[in-house]
């Protein structure tokens, strides 16, 4: 035991020459420091090893020791071991294991949040390129689940009359989530900004969320135009976090699902501005003419029939006389709900002129078509006419049918038909039906 050990150790000498190895060694060094012992009586060479000890202070010392065995006359009797104090090499190694530990998990975070920004932006020119709510619902449950994995959460569509909060999708656990609510329980929408509570046993609490309470949850709202259309919900499970990071995604993602279904409605209101008749609300004319096109390519094409009922009011015009135009306006009004409370899926109702109205059956025949238009006649025979709440009279109807391919095959050809069999029906004194020839 020279200068160094005694320094390094504490202890004299002659204190150190009275103890064992074993009180030398820190009690989880024990094992490593006797397979040191055995390597070396086996005659293998000189190797380096790390172990702590434990000093006369108490505190520990790391070494890095290399051993060899001394002989005397052919037979070991002890082993010489040369020690460095690594202690400190041993505190800047671990401080740089824990700095490189940090980076990687910084630039891993970083490469996690530079993905989702791009799926965000992603997400952004694919909502642009929608054309439903549907389509856009499915982009956003689609890119929720990567973005969010471990949050339940939902999206939130306010209602025509902007009362009533309706989740429009969901994903993750939303078995605890109200998925309708009043728009004065969200505190996002009342304020008009961003909700977020951290711990929900002692924040300011939404009254659409209730027990059994998430740990945590955010509000986004979804402003377009100044104007909420929506909230974006996140909640937060007892074994999850919401970083900061998440927050401004889910900020993010409530500002570009605005933008698209803000720019959809607009996008709506536009083309039924478009294709459809102002006073009834079916489709115009023009509109019913260009799906009529496409319905009869279709139909030759699969060889299935196709019927067109061509329906005109024929004591319009004397009501309209007589009573005014706010009484005529009433009769197209109901007339036009009538027709759309009587079309199937792909059925096409349109004014087509004055008190003239056609409906295009695809996938209908002869006997189908019959039995529409005498639906429609009686309903028409139905209605009341009414003037300042009185009933002055009742109305009926002429209806002409003509169906593809017997009756035409072009758009003019078809609708030619249906107008010759209409008018024959008006020429025989209305109130009938007469089918194409």
């Amino acid at each position: 035991v020279n200068k160094a050990a005694e320094r390094i150790t504490g202890y004299t000498r002659a204190e150190a020459l009275q103890m064992k190895l074993s009180q030398w060694v820190a009690p989880e060094f024990q094992q490593i420091a006797g397979r040191m012992v055995a390597r070396q009586l086996a005659a293998e060479s000189p190797v380096f090893q790390e172990l702590q000890i434990l000093t006369k202070d108490g505190s520990r010392v790391t070494l890095e020791v290399s051993n060899r065995l001394i002989f005397q006359q052919g037979k070991a009797i002890g082993i010489q071991s040369i020690a460095r104090d690594i202690s400190e090499r041993k505190k800047t190694d671990e401080a740089l294991q824990q700095a490189n530990k940090k980076l990687e998990a910084w630039i891993r975070d970083l490469e996690k949040r530079t993905r989702e920004m791009a799926l965000l932006s992603e997400m952004g020119d694919v909502l642009r390129a929608c054309l439903t709510t549907e389509e856009v619902y499915d982009v956003i449950v689609r890119v929720a689940q990567e973005i969010f994995p471990v949050l339940g959460g939902a999206l939130y569509v306010l209602g025509p009359l902007r009362n009533v909060v309706e989740a429009v999708v969901e994903w993750g656990d939303t078995s605890k989530m109200e998925l309708t609510f009043a728009s004065d329980e969200c505190w996002a929408l009342r304020r008009g900004k961003v909700h977020w509570v951290e711990d929900t046993s002692v924040g300011l609490l939404c009254k659409h969320v209730h027990a059994p309470l998430p740990k945590g949850y955010i509000c986004v709202p979804m402003m377009a135009q100044s104007e909420a259309v929506g909230i974006l919900h996140l909640a937060q499970p007892e074994d999850a976090q919401m970083p900061e990071a998440k927050q401004r995604l889910a900020i993010a993602m409530a500002e570009h699902v605005a933008m698209a279904l803000s720019s959809l409605r607009l996008h709506e209101t536009l083309r039924n501005q478009s294709i459809r008749d102002q006073m009834t609300g079916l489709f115009n004319r023009i509109f019913m003419e260009e799906s009529l096109e496409l319905e009869l390519r279709r139909g030759a094409r699969t060889q299935h029939p196709l019927s067109a009922i061509m329906l005109s009011l024929d004591n319009f015009q004397l009501l309209n006389d007589s009573y005014g135009v706010d009484v005529g306006d009433s009769i197209l009004r109901r007339t036009g709900m009538l027709l759309q409370g009587n079309v199937r899926k792909g059925d096409i109702a349109c004014r087509f002129a004055g008190q003239t109205f056609t409906l295009i059956l695809p996938n209908a025949d002869y006997e189908v078509s019959k039995r529409r238009a005498e639906i429609l006649l009686n309903q028409v025979r139905s209605l009341e006419v009414k003037n300042q709440s009185e009933i002055v009279g009742r109305i009926s109807a002429s209806v002409g049918l003509a169906v593809f391919p017997e009756n035409g095959q072009t758009v003019e050809a078809l609708l030619r038909s249906a107008e010759a069999a209409l008018n024959r029906a008006r020429g025989g004194g209305g109130n009938q039906i007469v089918i194409a020839i």
